[in-house]
């Protein structure tokens, strides 16, 4: 954290490959540094030159006489690690590596990023980049980046993977005159990324909050505690390209399946309280919002215009992003009464009507702000033939000191209104172009308000599997190991389950018809018979499962079918017998609860509908282990199958409570054990008298 202080706040600052030549990289940098009125030492570094812009330039960062706490390193891939060496002699702590051409072109840049790498761990140097524009903090006058123009001070922290998209932020943030408290271009994220700079922006006293553009997570166990200890006391917002990335092709479970890369990072962004946008303007939304109001407090809205349309328009927007229009009280309406004509609107949207002058504007939004249950207000006035623009913009600027709610504006119109939205902007109050996109963005902070307080309710207690039922399971899996197969059999499967305390229909072999006939006479009719397979992962599909066998003829008719099917669709050594289980009686709802492996994040957690038409209906919600009961509640209640379990069409509700408990214990099972790769538990049958597995199947790494 100390080596990104410098990073970030530093008093000296080393540009290597700095120049005088018009159009070079050197030559910005050295113009931005001193444009942004950067009061530390700077020392450009170029063996070519005594001075570079009247500044004392030196040969080498060796000849530099003082210490540096930050070098920027601007010069040919190639000649990189050789000056990173340089500066960790120099014990430069921080160094940001503008240059291209390393893992980005293949395998020859890889070498050389990792030979710049190994030399920062040497000598514990951090290094941004390379390939990035660098960073800026307008509040110690650092612009270490070839951008135009420097960003200006504020509260917000802005990280982002793409330097094109810095720059296009920055002259947006320079147009809406927005400020940042740090501005940075991550680039190839070789050494510092998303965790570093969130834990230590996390504790920095002008970041107020953290926006981002993704691309790459990196280390997502370093990203995943950094947000955990930041996104409660600081808003983080971020938005992540690449949704539309295929899942693993070849997934051998239905959990496998239906768990894609994309939706994994949205369920892990929620568990941990991060808000995700899907689109640039959400995040400039986001950005004006967050730097320039409070933030809700509630999801109620009050909306004041002086047109009808535009405020059922942004009526719409506000519900359908999670927000509520306020219901205003007999008490605010006669409040209102007294001061707008007979004719107002007489609800929520307040309609000023079309003559509305900057008074009445006033008088009905200070009303609206003083209802408790108002947790903001979005003024919205479209230029009429009456309307004051101007004086509107100048009064409300003026009585908004005096209120704590946010107020969102929209000034509809071009050159009419055009003065009076530089009066907002310049006061820092958000302007939105059209009504719907500024009560959008209302619905999306109070959502995520919402979601925040329901997250810190339900605590962050860490559920622990007790140690003798993980040593069973290590053993148990031990013992699986042993037989080298990479799909354990459903009787294997469920032993396991069983010995992790997860309620299941446990089963016995048979290898042939007549042990089939013996294992059911034991059990008792009716039974079920399913194929025991080491390679077919859903009997379902070769005609593997039989139900409602009543007596030896039926099983061994069974048994029969079932070794025909196999053998014809899935070959001879598909067939390995048949496990027979009792025939369960208990009416219920048909759930599954699975995990798989995803890349980035490790082991998710998946719940939702079951049965054979599972992949089909994808009503599933995610979560990473292990599992809070909360959230596993809110898991369950993310699903329309949720609506069945509750109790609809007149059936017996099931036990939400113990169903939580059931996803949470399933959670530490697959935390406790790492070699799994995926595991389904399909159909998990749900009912007011319990839960039981009828089916499961787990896939080893």
């Amino acid at each position: 954290m100390s080596n990104l202080k410098t990073l970030l706040e530093p008093k000296s600052v080393a540009i290597i490959g700095a120049g005088e030549r018009e159009g070079s990289l050197g030559r910005t940098l050295v113009v931005n540094m001193l444009g942004a009125g950067f009061k530390g030492k700077l020392y450009p570094i170029n063996p070519k030159y005594e001075k570079i812009l009247g500044v004392q330039a030196y040969p080498s960062i060796l000849d530099v006489p003082g210490e540096v706490d930050l070098a920027v390193i601007a010069t040919p891939a190639a000649t990189v690690p050789a000056l990173v060496r340089d500066c960790g002699q120099k014990k430069i702590p921080s160094t940001i590596v503008i240059s291209a051409g390393f893992k980005e072109i293949g395998v020859e840049g890889q070498k050389l990023e990792n030979e710049i790498i190994a030399i920062a761990k040497e000598t514990g140097m951090r290094i941004l980049g390379p390939n990035c524009l660098g960073c800026m903090n307008a509040h110690v006058g650092l612009n270490a980046t070839f951008a135009a123009g420097c960003a200006l001070k504020g509260n917000i922290a802005f990280i982002s993977q793409s330097g094109a998209l810095c720059t296009a932020v920055l002259d947006w943030s320079l147009e809406r005159e927005l400020g940042f408290s740090a501005f940075v271009s991550l680039g190839s994220m070789s050494d510092i990324e998303w965790g570093d700079l969130i834990e230590y922006l996390g504790k920095d006293a002008k970041t107020a909050a953290v926006i981002m553009y993704m691309e790459t997570i990196g280390n997502s166990e370093k990203f995943i505690k950094a947000v955990t200890n930041v996104a409660f006391h600081k808003p983080l917002c971020v938005i992540k390209a690449g949704r539309t990335q295929a899942a693993a092709k070849a997934a051998a479970s239905h959990t496998g399946s239906l768990a894609g890369s994309d939706d994994v990072f949205t369920a892990a962004m929620r568990q941990k309280g991060v808000m995700r946008v899907d689109t640039i303007d959400e995040l400039f939304e986001m950005a004006l919002c967050i730097g320039k109001q409070p933030m809700p407090k509630g999801p109620n809205l009050t909306i004041v215009t002086n047109a009808g349309g535009p405020g059922v328009l942004a009526t719409d927007a506000a519900v359908l992003s999670g927000a509520e229009l306020t219901e205003l009280p007999q008490s605010a309406i006669d409040a209102l009464s007294k001061v707008l004509p007979p004719s107002w609107s007489h609800g929520n949207p307040i309609d000023v009507l079309g003559d509305a002058d900057a008074k009445r504007y006033i008088e009905a939004i200070a009303k609206a702000l003083d209802e408790p249950t108002t947790d903001g207000v979005l003024v919205i006035l479209t230029p009429q033939d009456m309307t004051d623009s101007t004086g509107t913009a100048k009064a409300l600027v003026e009585r908004a000191k005096e209120f704590k709610k946010p107020i969102l504006t929209s000034w509809m119109g071009g050159k009419t209104v055009f003065e009076g939205r530089e009066i907002l902007k310049k006061a820092g109050m958000p302007n939105f172009v059209y009504p719907d996109n500024a009560a959008h963005a209302f619905g999306l902070l109070s959502s995520h308000h919402k979601h925040l307080k329901h997250l810190e309710k339900m605590g962050n207690q860490r559920p622990t599997l007790p140690p003798q039922i993980k040593a069973e399971l290590e053993r148990q899996m031990q013992s699986a190991l042993k037989s080298g197969t990479k799909i354990l059999s459903e009787s294997a499967s469920k032993e396991l389950l069983h010995a992790a305390g997860l309620p299941v229909a446990r089963n016995l072999l048979a290898y042939s018809s007549k042990e089939a006939v013996v294992v059911a006479d034991k059990i008792g009719y009716p039974v079920v018979l399913k194929l025991h397979s080491s390679t077919v992962t859903h009997k379902s599909d070769v005609g593997g499962v039989k139900l409602n066998l009543n007596d030896a003829h039926d099983v061994a008719k069974a048994y029969e079918e079932i070794q025909s099917s196999v053998i014809k669709i899935a070959g001879k050594e598909a067939f390995e017998g048949v496990a027979v289980q009792p025939m369960v009686r208990m009416k219920g709802v048909e759930v599954i609860l699975g995990s798989s492996l995803d890349t980035q994040w490790g082991p998710v957690i998946l719940f939702g509908a079951g049965g054979i038409l599972v992949e089909v209906y994808k009503d599933r919600s995610l979560g990473l282990p292990p599992l809070s009961h909360g959230y596993a509640q809110e898991m369950i209640e993310e699903t329309k199958i949720y609506h069945v379990l509750e109790g609809a069409r007149g059936r017996k509700p099931v036990n939400i409570d113990q169903l939580a408990d059931l996803l949470v214990r399933f959670s530490l099972f697959i935390e406790a054990l790492p070699v799994i790769a995926e595991c389904d538990i399909n159909p998990l049958l749900a009912s007011d008298e319990g839960f039981i597995a009828l089916d499961a199947r787990i896939v080893l790494k």
